[in-house]
């Protein structure tokens, strides 16, 4: 759903699951990003990524929110995640998905640019962009620092924590 946070009027939503949706969404431009790990509404397959096209004029103060349907999909894929958020850099979205796989897609055209599997599994842990290097935990303790390419990512650092990774790295002081 997408509401002013002005006025609190509800602009328009867009049914993406059967169930709710955990992942923040990311826009660019005209395209707002979701991902989903529920059933999904046209088919019994679970999750779901996709890019929504924003529509062009909003209602105004008073009239009923938008509805929007499978026409305003730019985009989607297969790709499941109930907890963990995308990140963006460059015009990408990069995803880990609940298999443990990270993804590399265009924003605004849905291009996969590559799926590398890192880990058997990822939970809650949301991938961070930050000084053009991907950071990224798993539950397992598996922490990777790396440097996205268009056909893959280089493997900057992998540590191994002494815990479990359920949390989104962050960035401080350089």
């Amino acid at each position: 759903a997408c509401i002013d946070a002005r006025t609190g009027q509800p602009l328009w939503r867009f049914q993406l699951s059967a169930g709710g949706v955990n992942c923040s969404v990311l826009v660019q431009d005209d395209i707002v990003v979701a991902i989903h790990g529920q059933e999904n509404v046209d088919s019994s397959e679970e999750g779901r990524m996709v890019g929504i096209r924003m529509p062009a004029k909003l209602p105004a103060p008073g009239e009923p929110m938008l509805i929007l349907g499978k026409d305003n999909e730019a985009w989607r894929h297969p790709y499941s995640m109930f907890t963990s958020s995308a990140t963006m850099a460059n015009g990408r979205v990069y995803q880990v998905t609940k298999t443990g796989e990270l993804v590399s897609i265009e924003a605004k055209t849905g291009k996969l640019y590559f799926a590398k599997k890192m880990e058997n599994g990822q939970l809650h842990a949301s991938p961070l962009s930050a000084d053009g290097k991907l950071y990224v935990g798993f539950p397992n303790g598996a922490f990777y620092i790396l440097n996205p390419k268009d056909d893959g990512v280089d493997v900057v650092d992998k540590s191994q924590l002494e815990g479990e990774c359920l949390g989104q790295p962050t960035a401080w002081n350089g």
